[in-house]
């Protein structure tokens, strides 16, 4: 009888802990929710929401494909709610990965478009905006490429490449 009591106990305390043990890493296994959420809410207008959410996402040290969209939203977030200096460093976390994907390209504009806004020159993003540009000449760039590039060399004082 009291080998049958503590077994008892003991049976339901491990069915408790399995089951919080169970539950915790169901939860935790899916850090993609936060992703999904962020890019709702980037593309609803949320940034508050949406940074927190990726920035939740990026905590997790994935490196997938949603991880380069992760840090461009992320960056295009800050950048709407006027972060420009952490909105930059965010770019560059997306532009250093190379993924010569739609995000860098974009990532590259972004940045540029931040250091326009700025009046400033930045060498790292004219040789980025440079090799976009001799990287896709058979998609004719948009023409944000070419704008930015050439207000980098305004700031730069190079007016025959402006």
């Amino acid at each position: 009888m009291k080998y049958t009591i503590v077994f008892i106990i003991l049976s339901v305390i491990i069915i408790i802990l399995c089951g919080l043990g169970i539950g915790m890493i169901f939860f935790n296994q899916n850090p993609k929710r936060y992703y999904f959420k962020g890019e709702n809410s980037y593309r609803a207008g949320n940034y508050i929401q949406a940074i927190e959410s990726l920035n939740e996402y990026l905590s997790y040290g994935f490196d997938n494909n949603l991880t380069q969209k992760a840090r461009y939203f992320l960056a295009s977030s800050l950048k709407k709610q006027t972060k420009l200096e952490l909105a930059k460093r965010r770019y560059l976390d997306v532009i250093n990965q190379n993924s010569r994907d739609n995000y860098y390209v974009q990532a590259i504009v972004d940045f540029a478009e931040i250091c326009r806004r700025n009046n400033q020159y930045n060498n790292f993003i004219t040789d980025k905006l440079v090799g976009v540009i001799h990287a896709y000449p058979e998609k004719m760039i948009e023409d944000d490429i070419f704008m930015q590039l050439g207000y980098q060399y305004l700031f730069a004082k190079d007016y025959k490449k402006a």
